[in-house]
């Protein structure tokens, strides 16, 4: 009597990205675009407070905690003595076929005692090597810690945003440069102006204008860090009308004014090269 048995198991991603990111200037601030790969987050230094719709999580220096995929967030870095954290990411292997996450943002307790033992900075050390038999020894090492992570989490369902506001929110973010009438983008979503004030503020905290405007500040620290155009330039590009506004909602923001925060960047850059000579 002859016997065949088989079982199979799809994988649940395509790539696996590692990051270490290690910033001197006191606060950062970062806008995520929901995007479908979820992570792992380790905080080395400083704190993070990230805000997903009505929900709001303060992570603190040795904290593990996980973010779903498929979610829009915003997180706010700071530090008095820096700012340093590994993110392990695994990237959904069919990009137009989004399921909710099973687990909700969340703290886990890191399964490691020190960072010696730390699966997250082991993974990165496996893939800054750039030899594919430990790019293949950090992928095997990531399957075996995200098992063990399945064994510890929480199970909760993502809540999914209002189909209307993901409309607003897209108008906004293909034309934050420009002053848009809230009422225009009320009316391409179908829906009274009232009612996408009430969904911004129920489902994300915000107002519409203020949502536009972490929009407009995240672009402008992009070019801050990565280009010589001067304060001016940088806040009429990114929709202000005046210098003094973009000023005074950067810092509201960020904590720090436009000028202070390059500073801070090209400071933190010229110290991470020296270390590496």
């Amino acid at each position: 009597m002859s016997t065949l048995i088989s079982y199979e198991k799809k994988l649940c991603m395509s790539q696996l990205n590692v990051t270490h990111s290690s910033i001197a200037s006191p606060f950062f601030f970062d806008v995520g675009e929901g995007r479908t790969n979820a992570g792992f987050i380790y905080v080395v230094k400083g704190e993070v407070v990230v805000r997903s719709g009505n929900e709001q999580r303060k992570f603190s220096k040795g904290s593990l905690f996980y973010l779903p995929g498929g979610i829009r967030y915003t997180a706010r870095w700071s530090g008095k003595e820096g700012i340093e954290y590994y993110g392990l990411y695994s990237v959904a292997k069919h990009y137009d076929t989004i399921v909710p996450d099973e687990f909700a943002l969340q703290e886990i307790t890191p399964p490691w005692k020190s960072d010696g033992d730390n699966v997250i900075i082991k993974i990165f050390s496996l893939m800054e090597t750039g030899e594919r038999i430990n790019k293949v020894r950090a992928i095997s090492t990531y399957y075996s810690f995200y098992a063990d992570m399945l064994s510890i989490m929480q199970q909760a369902t993502v809540k999914q945003l209002n189909s209307a506001l993901v409309r607003a929110i897209e108008l906004i973010d293909e034309k934050f440069s420009e002053d848009i009438p809230i009422s225009h983008i009320a009316q391409k979503c179908f829906i009274s102006e009232s009612r996408l004030y009430h969904l911004f503020q129920n489902e994300l905290q915000v107002t519409p204008t203020a949502y536009r405007n972490e929009r407009r500040i995240f672009h402008a620290t992009e070019l801050l860090t990565n280009t010589t155009d001067s304060i001016e330039q940088i806040a009429f590009s990114v929709g202000f009308q005046s210098v003094a506004h973009f000023r005074e909602v950067f810092n509201r923001f960020t904590g720090l004014t436009p000028s202070k925060y390059r500073t801070s960047f090209i400071s933190n850059k010229i110290n991470v090269t020296q270390s590496n000579d």
